[in-house]
């Protein structure tokens, strides 16, 4: 008995001795174009998530600066003269950008408007407006403290 191939052998065609077949012109740049897309697709996606981060770390920033001059004021005696009741101003320039450098970074200045209101010898009521401009938008942070004696 005769042992039987698992395989046979095919001719090559004209002008291939070894039998490969390669990738024709078209092929190769119709699979370039694909990935171009794909490329493209993935550096959008990049941009719109670092966006994002800027974006919320700049948000972040406005809440800490309301948040700074809250915990000043709270810090302070019922009776110290800085918690005289009247409107008070402060302001902060915060770097945003890439971390461990400073090129492509923006400097944004957070102004922080606060109210001290008397309504009661016991008590303070302090109201604190944070505001800066984030891509041609006036954002703001609000925030309330009560104090008492």
């Amino acid at each position: 008995m005769e042992p039987t191939a698992l395989y046979s052998k095919r001719t090559p065609p004209a002008g291939q001795p070894d039998g490969s077949r390669g990738f024709s012109l078209v092929e190769v740049l119709v699979s370039l174009l694909v990935l171009f897309i794909l490329m493209l697709a993935l550096m959008a996606s990049a941009v719109l998530t670092m966006s994002s981060n800027v974006r919320d770390t700049v948000r972040d920033y406005g809440t800490t600066a309301t948040q700074d001059v809250l915990n000043g004021l709270l810090s302070r005696r019922f009776d110290d003269p800085v918690l005289n009741p009247g409107t008070y101003t402060t302001s902060v320039q915060r770097r945003v950008g890439i971390k461990g450098g400073t090129s492509g970074a923006s400097v944004y200045t957070y102004t922080t408007v606060y109210t001290i209101t008397q309504p009661d010898p016991n008590f303070k009521c302090v109201q604190a407006v944070t505001t800066w401009i984030f891509n041609g938008q006036t954002n703001r942070n609000v925030a309330t403290l009560v104090i008492k004696s």
